[in-house]
């Protein structure tokens, strides 16, 4: 690339504006599914030689490089920065940044993750020492942590195989939520301004409160079943509550209730005589297909051959 010239001053782009930039060759993205308390996007985009306004950025942004080499240049609080994307680099836009100018000279593939600022907050309260409300993620740009590269590109799958399934049920929701703790929790744990809190890891739920998350779970696996929802069963906040969870329960929420809906299906194959339609439905399973897929992988045979053997092992 050329060396920068003047960069015209620009009016600012909202988030959402920014991602119908011509560069942009093709966009997929979690609203069309439903999610409340994720926002995801999958973004192809062409080179661009010429520097091109960021978004203005009210919410910290996580950006995860999917495919490709590139060398960018970003001119940002008066700073040109140069630096080359590769798979698995992460970028990190912070809220209030001053607007941005970047441009870059290949094609790109790249998760963009929305970190919605209550959802850090509440995050910080839990595992940070200070103001919450003070808590800030710096500029970086095109780093390399291969925690938050595993777990972009697993909500990068995430989002894919919910597109393809419609998502009914919410289980992709539901593994997505679960994901996005984990990455902001790390993201605030390795690289925000405050000092590390002591964590009781001997922490559990009560047996009341066990109780009334498993009673919540049961009566409520023919639907959508969100992090939020099970965390208010207990009055606390959603990160508290993964880490009760998985202190008592010795496994993620997302795979409890998958397993919780498996277990259902199998009393139904067995003793109902549903068909596998009707099953899939009564479970909380997008589709007959998913649900398929679902428990072969869980149980080691199809809901049809575990329906003809069932009683006769």
């Amino acid at each position: 690339m050329q060396p920068p010239t003047a960069i015209p001053f620009s009016p600012p782009l909202t988030y959402e504006q920014w991602f119908l930039s011509p560069f942009i060759r093709a966009l997929t993205v979690s609203a069309s599914l439903g999610w409340h308390n994720v926002t995801i996007l999958n973004a192809d985009m062409n080179p661009n030689h010429d520097f091109a306004p960021g978004p203005e950025i009210t919410d910290d942004v996580f950006i995860l490089a999917l495919d490709g080499v590139v060398h960018t240049e970003l001119y940002t609080d008066g700073r040109l920065s140069k630096q080359v994307s590769t798979v698995g680099s992460f970028q990190i836009y912070p809220r209030g940044l001053n607007q941005s100018h970047g441009r870059w000279d290949s094609a790109v593939k790249a998760l963009f993750v929305r970190l919605p600022h209550q959802h850090i907050v509440d995050t910080a309260e839990t595992i940070l020492k200070g103001d919450p409300e003070a808590v800030e993620l710096p500029l970086i740009l095109h780093s390399h942590d291969q925690f938050l590269s595993a777990s972009g590109f697993a909500l990068h799958h995430c989002l894919q195989r919910g597109l393809q399934n419609g998502d009914k049920n919410g289980l992709s929701e539901l593994y997505a939520e679960s994901l996005m703790g984990a990455l902001v929790s790390h993201l605030l744990y390795n690289y925000s301004n405050h000092v590390v809190r002591p964590v009781n890891l001997r922490g559990k739920m009560t047996p009341a409160q066990q109780r009334t998350v498993r009673e919540y779970i049961e009566a409520n696996l023919h639907q959508k079943i969100s992090l939020d929802d099970l965390a208010k069963c207990i009055h606390v906040g959603v990160p508290h509550f993964e880490r009760l969870f998985r202190a008592t329960f010795n496994c993620a929420p997302y795979h409890y209730v998958l397993q919780c809906r498996i277990e259902r299906a199998k009393m139904l194959l067995c003793y109902a005589h549903k068909s596998l339609y009707e099953v899939a439905r009564y479970c909380g399973f997008a589709n007959q297909s998913h649900f398929t897929r679902h428990f072969t992988k869980f149980v080691g045979m199809s809901p049809t051959r575990f329906s003809n053997t069932c009683g006769k092992e």
